[in-house]
């Protein structure tokens, strides 16, 4: 597998953008928010990750993140997982995808349907930057860990483009160490030139901005609450599936 590194947009101002947390199959939720907030085809939105696997309707999650117009996704390690478990050959990654929620998308679209929609995941980004409204932003699934910190996000996926290193970007897609400090307030410090970075990947009750980093995996599959966040102008503010209609 020949990771992706690195994707950069720059989005019109007057456009309107929106982040979502670890969908996960769960395409009612995301319906529920988009005709809540309004959300049509000339929004962009961009998903932190993990389309697939616990939900029950994964594929059109997918397909509304690789096929759409102005839709965007982060590769999550559940997109990882399934593609090098199926397209790699990789027995210790299937495994594991398939006893963390992969088996739903099994028992649903066994090894063709598993295997087509691995290859449409499989050229996701890990990093995206994002030009917007004069910030600078930018999205990684689990976290901005201790081995990238000293690089901001548009030099680093700039670099990793040049020359891949898949266990630096399995790092990014798999880190629980920096909401770990988070979690307890310990003071590690802003990613470097952006003016926010937002992941997914681990729980927490209600989003958390730590320095610069924003934590938005708020549980969708197993409580309901899919978590949306946009601007207003340069405000952040976020909405929950959970809040009242």
């Amino acid at each position: 597998m020949n990771l992706v590194a690195h994707k950069h947009l720059k989005l019109p101002d007057d456009k309107r953008l929106f982040i979502i947390g670890d969908l996960h199959g769960c395409w009612d939720l995301y319906k529920k928010g988009t005709k809540i907030l309004g959300i049509d085809n000339d929004d962009i939105v961009i998903s932190l990750g993990d389309l697939v696997d616990r939900g029950p309707e994964a594929f059109k999650c997918v397909l509304e993140f690789t096929r759409k117009e102005n839709r965007y996704a982060i590769m999550g390690n559940h997109e990882h997982m399934l593609v090098k478990g199926m397209l790699d050959g990789d027995r210790s990654y299937y495994e594991c995808w398939y006893q963390n929620g992969g088996h739903v998308l099994w028992d649903q679209f066994e090894e063709e349907g598993v295997t087509l929609i691995a290859t449409m995941l499989e050229n996701l980004p890990v990093i995206i930057t994002v030009e917007y409204r004069g910030m600078m932003l930018a999205f990684a699934h689990g976290g901005w860990c201790a081995q990238v910190g000293q690089y901001s996000p548009y030099e680093l996926g700039s670099l990793l483009t040049k020359k891949n290193n898949e266990k630096i970007l399995e790092a990014i897609m798999w880190d629980r160490d920096s909401i770990g400090c988070a979690m307890e307030e310990y003071p590690i410090g802003d990613v470097k030139d952006v003016d926010y970075i937002f992941h997914g990947h681990s729980y927490v009750k209600e989003p958390i901005i730590h320095h610069n980093r924003v934590y938005m995996d708020t549980g969708n599959c197993f409580n309901g609450n899919l978590t949306f966040a946009s601007f207003d102008k340069r405000d952040l503010w976020f909405y929950s599936t959970l809040e009242e209609d």
